[in-house]
């Protein structure tokens, strides 16, 4: 998701040098990438309705909502999906009554263009970011832009992004990756990292198997978890949300590791060691939904009363555009 007001862009993340604070009335600014397809038909992950039993909302109202109704004002997407296009463009119309402020969605789909470079599609997520690198550079109305937040469509959360971006700028961090303390059972599946005692990332692991799982065990209370918690979570695993410097950002991705697609096992495990990376936990409700069987059983899980994740809570609430779709019908098969 990347800003795209030239009102509000002189404005995103431009701290006062005697306060450096984060003001609620500025905006945080970010470029979501999709991750890889999945499913026979093609379909993105963020793409594929949730709560499956009534098929009222996609995957991607769980990340886009938080960002238009907490802090950022302006967002872009990139994805590659007439379906997902279709979707942002009935729930996210400024003209059916609903505020999201003064913003507006804009889409940066996929394409190829004459070039040898030009000819591949989105390699990875870092390889997604790579190609719309111009977004900042040639558009004169995004170059004050400081900070970039990076979000990932396949996940199911809430979060106040207000608080993740002044962690970032508090720190000085040239990046800030958010993470949720992890079980055994699932750490496996996720990256990993070790912290100091001061939050920064000394070692990062993208799904680690083995000799290597056990060595990213942490004392997860530095975190700030209680003693038997930190026991039962022993793991800090990334979700995937990341806050930028735009200029370490740019040259991270043109001159440092130009061939690196993947922004989590190749570029974030490459930068630690050289640049400031700090951890910002996240302690609630959150599932990655990018495999079937996690889908499966986060939709299930949204049946239970209460739910661990409520979509109809009236202090938060989740706007969607409904279609009134029969539910899921399985008959002779199974989910992986």
């Amino acid at each position: 998701m990347a800003s795209c007001s030239s009102r509000l862009l002189s404005r995103v993340l431009k701290n006062s040098p005697n306060t450096q604070k984060y003001d609620k009335e500025q905006n945080s600014v970010g470029l979501e990438v999709p991750e890889t397809m999945t499913s026979a038909r093609n379909k993105l992950k963020s793409e594929i309705s949730l709560d499956w039993y009534s098929s009222k909302k996609k995957g991607i109202d769980g990340t886009l909502q938080a960002p238009m109704l907490e802090t950022p004002r302006a967002d872009l997407k990139s994805f590659n999906s007439f379906s997902l296009n279709r979707h942002l463009s009935w729930t996210y119309n400024f003209d059916n009554g609903v505020s999201f402020g003064d913003g507006f969605v804009e889409v940066l789909a996929a394409t190829q263009t004459p070039g040898e470079a030009g000819k591949r599609w989105f390699q990875g997520t870092a390889d997604a970011i790579r190609q719309f690198i111009w977004v900042f550079e040639a558009n004169a109305k995004n170059k004050n832009v400081e900070n970039i937040l990076i979000l990932s469509g396949d996940h199911l959360h809430w979060m106040n992004y207000m608080n993740f971006v002044q962690k970032h700028i508090d720190t000085n961090a040239d990046i800030t990756v958010s993470c949720v303390p992890m079980d055994d059972s699932r750490a496996s599946s996720c990256g990993l990292m070790t912290i100091d005692r001061i939050g920064r990332i000394i070692q990062f692991a993208g799904k680690p198997k083995g000799n290597e799982l056990k060595a990213m065990q942490v004392d997860s209370t530095l975190l700030g978890l209680s003693k038997q918690d930190a026991v039962n979570l022993p793991y800090i695993a990334s979700m995937g949300i990341y806050v930028c410097k735009t200029d370490v950002l740019l040259k991270l991705l043109r001159w440092s590791y130009p061939s690196c697609n993947d922004f989590g096992s190749e570029i974030i495990s490459s930068t630690v060691a050289e640049h400031n990376v700090q951890a910002y936990l996240f302690n609630d409700y959150w599932e990655d939904i990018g495999t079937i069987k996690s889908f499966f059983d986060t939709n299930l899980a949204l049946t239970e009363s209460p739910p661990k994740f409520e979509f109809y809570d009236p202090q938060t609430p989740f706007y969607t555009s409904s279609r009134f779709l029969p539910p899921v019908k399985l008959i002779n098969a199974g989910i992986p």
